[in-house]
């Protein structure tokens, strides 16, 4: 549950919608039809919750008690719904702190790199990378979201650009 990185009480989950409730337009971010940052301070802010300090997940078997401080939040598709199969697939996990880890893989390319970011809890905002973390593009959603099937999510290019993506849960084998 969305609650294990909150100590008691936790806040009423928040699920934004992005691309409807959460918009890019021109250099403006919108929330809910008001602006709240250009586009260039949301995506440093993004950049920011990415790049917060995280630590990679105990083996189960190298840490007595070590890996309960890690929950699991499943494998992800990751996909423009108008571009046909997904070909980047994420397997996140959250600490108790607030620190995202897992794994990336691209089945067309073959290539796999460990994934790093983190939550912020007051906004209820996740967001990770994958590489460098300088030049990463960095995946953007909410928390809240996670304990769903689906949930849109942005894309935060290098360049500046930011798009509108779908996250996809895969079900488990």
């Amino acid at each position: 549950s969305w609650s294990y990185v909150y100590s008691e009480p936790a806040p009423i989950p928040v699920t934004y919608d992005y691309g409807t409730d959460i918009v890019v337009e021109g250099d403006q971010v919108y929330v809910a039809g008001e602006p709240v940052a250009s586009a260039a301070d949301y995506r440093a802010q993004a950049v920011e919750i990415g790049n917060a300090e995280t630590t990679v997940p105990p083996a189960p078997a190298e840490t007595e008690g070590g890996a309960e401080e890690w929950m699991p939040l499943g494998v992800w598709a990751l996909t423009q719904e108008s571009e046909g199969d997904a070909v980047m697939f994420y397997q996140l996990s959250v600490e108790k702190g607030g620190g995202i880890s897992g794994a990336y893989t691209n089945v067309l390319s073959g290539s796999s790199d460990p994934v790093s970011g983190s939550v912020d809890k007051a906004s209820q905002r996740v967001v990770w990378h994958t590489g460098d973390a300088a030049t990463a593009t960095m995946v953007e959603t909410n928390l809240n979201g996670l304990t769903f099937d689906h949930c849109p999510a942005f894309v935060h290019f290098p360049s500046g650009v930011t798009q509108t993506w779908l996250l996809v849960r895969v079900p488990s084998p």
